[in-house]
């Protein structure tokens, strides 16, 4: 069961390890857009219980996320490798645009060329390329 959440300040750890480009930045300053920038994380609950009812305090696990960063554009798009392929990065990035959407602001991403998967994944949503950049890690 997977249900739409704001990311939290204990969640910049997760974010940040999964960041490919974690070296230009650090979990503080993550930790610190999470918390003043709009940000979508996708929480499975966990298993349940062997009588079949789901425990009472059911562990939620974040599974996939997207965040604004400091420079406004929405990135660091991610899904744990078991949960891909379910559409839930579609989903944090559709719920992320339209936040940012419905308070004023512009919806756009930026994305390392070579990420042909992300690319493809934001074409098909409905996103168009605007320009075209190098990121060197």
């Amino acid at each position: 069961m997977y249900h739409v959440t704001r990311l939290r300040k204990e969640d910049a750890s997760a974010v940040w390890t999964n960041w490919i480009f974690n070296n230009f930045d650090s979990v503080e300053s993550v930790r610190n857009g999470i918390i003043h920038l709009p940000s979508v994380g996708i929480r499975e609950r966990g298993p349940k219980d062997g009588a079949g009812s789901l425990q009472e305090e059911a562990e939620e696990i974040l599974v996939s996320w997207i965040c604004t960063n400091k420079f406004g554009w929405m990135g660091n798009t991610f899904a744990l490798p078991q949960h891909r392929r379910q559409g839930l990065a579609g989903a944090t990035t559709m719920a992320l645009a339209n936040q940012l959407l419905q308070e004023g602001l512009p919806a756009f991403v930026a994305i390392e060329k070579n990420n042909t998967a992300c690319v493809q994944l934001h074409e098909k949503l409905g996103f168009e390329r605007q320009y075209s950049c190098d990121a060197e890690q």
